[in-house]
């Protein structure tokens, strides 16, 4: 399990995020959302452990991250940053490799090569294995990167115990690209029990995806529950300053056919 415990962030003597408390079980698609300046990234960069709360304390699996060991996080939780830029001039296949650094000391090469196989056919990109990864389209790069840390976290039996953590993933994706790599994600979720958190604009990707949805706005947390509770019009309009006048709230049937078929396997 994943616990946040009244965390706030504070840079140059002003909060950041404030007084956050949050629990999120294993297996779970959670989504971050609010509008621009509301905290989202230094939330996620908090849960990952890329920065430390200014107060109060993450726990990952019962243990406070300041106590893992970077090696011990990175087999455990992936992360996908906004923005991720490649200087060199690298194969697609060499940047998915990467995810399996870590293991560079317990697995074979074939077996690694096996992993970065697997994760780049997961997003759709076997084709362009030895494209030069500067080549690539925006969308493109964001699928390789997604692959990168999804070889980074792979595991042989199941992802259960396994955390992915993304930032704005389908910002650089068309419709039909997000919608593909969304579900991926869900369906690993579902099927195999990894723990995806993610930052999203779009709410009705994350009413279509998540299991829960916390709503942000001015670095507090505003309210928080199933997409269902969370995203409806009087809240959205609360914290985003706009009118909604109607919102679906028929959108999780594809979550509960999913677990429908994960439990009758």
């Amino acid at each position: 399990m994943l616990v946040a415990q009244e965390i706030s962030y504070t840079r140059q003597q002003r909060f950041l995020t404030r007084e956050i408390s949050m629990q999120i079980p294993e297996g779970a698609f959670f989504t971050l959302a609010g509008p621009n300046g509301a905290g989202k990234s230094t939330l996620l960069r908090q849960l990952t452990g890329a920065i430390q709360p200014t107060h109060g304390r993450v726990l990952l699996k019962g243990k406070d991250l300041r106590e893992w060991k970077k090696l011990d996080l990175a087999l455990v939780r992936g992360v996908l940053s906004q923005y991720t830029q490649v200087a060199f001039t690298l194969s697609v296949l060499d940047i998915v490799l990467l995810g399996r650094y870590a293991y560079g000391g317990v697995e074979t090469s074939a077996k690694q090569l096996q992993v970065a196989e697997w994760a780049l056919d997961l997003v759709n990109m076997t084709a362009f294995a030895n494209r030069n990864i500067q080549t690539l389209s925006g969308g493109e790069q964001q699928r390789v990167h997604l692959a990168r840390v999804l070889a980074q976290i792979y595991h042989p039996e199941s992802l259960e115990g396994r955390y992915l953590f993304l930032d704005e993933p389908t910002s650089s994706l068309d419709i039909a690209q997000q919608y593909r790599m969304l579900q991926v994600l869900q369906q690993l979720s579902v099927s195999q029990g990894l723990t995806v958190g993610v930052i999203l604009h779009d709410l009705n990707l994350a009413a279509r995806f998540s299991d829960y949805v916390f709503l942000l706005k001015n670095g507090r947390m505003h309210t928080f529950g199933t997409p269902e509770q969370a995203l409806q019009p009087e809240t959205i309009s609360r914290v985003f300053g706009i009118p909604i006048s109607y919102v679906s709230t028929n959108i999780k049937q594809h979550n509960d056919d999913l677990q429908h078929q994960h439990r009758t396997r």
